[in-house]
């Protein structure tokens, strides 16, 4: 059972490690969106990616490890949590368990809020660009100068050329 909290305990911290990368990478997106600097923000995109990869994994461990404990302890795998582990054993490693988990749930709920204030930027930003592009429309539809390609459209006179009838 103490190998099994040990084990539980380095997921954890290394969950925190990931959640704490993923805050990084979504701070850098935001810089990235806010820049106008796409190279940059593909990257911190990639980066999420394999995050989120990755804390798939851990989780998948910490629920491995869960179901183990909760067999061990008696308790039902859907009611077992931090808190209920926390209770039930009388371990020197209940307090750093508890600790821990009071840290991740702050962590996750800062990653939480930081990606929706990204999210948010970048609905923003999509929305001056459409915004942009329909005004440039409109006044294309209305040109008789400029097509919807913005080049140039020609006319009877077969418009377009200089006044030397030489581009």
């Amino acid at each position: 059972m103490e190998q099994k909290l040990d084990q539980l305990i380095a997921v954890l911290e290394q969950t925190m490690g990931l959640y704490e990368r993923m805050l990084s990478a979504i701070g850098e997106e935001l810089a990235a969106a806010t820049a106008s600097d796409f190279e940059r923000f593909r990257q911190a995109g990639t980066e999420k990616e394999s995050l989120v990869f990755q804390l798939k994994k851990t989780e998948q461990c910490r629920d491995d490890l869960l179901r183990t404990i909760a067999g061990t302890l008696g308790i039902p795998f859907q009611k077992i949590n931090i808190s209920t582990l926390v209770s039930k054993i009388d371990s020197p490693r209940a307090q750093h368990l508890s600790e821990l988990g009071s840290a991740l749930q702050d962590l996750i709920t800062r990653v939480r809020e930081a990606n929706r204030e990204t999210c948010m930027m970048v609905s923003h930003c999509l929305v001056l660009v459409k915004r942009s592009i329909g005004f440039f429309q409109h006044w294309t539809r209305l040109s008789t100068v400029y097509g919807q390609s913005g080049n140039i459209c020609s006319d009877r006179r077969g418009g377009g050329r200089l006044v030397s009838d030489t581009v």
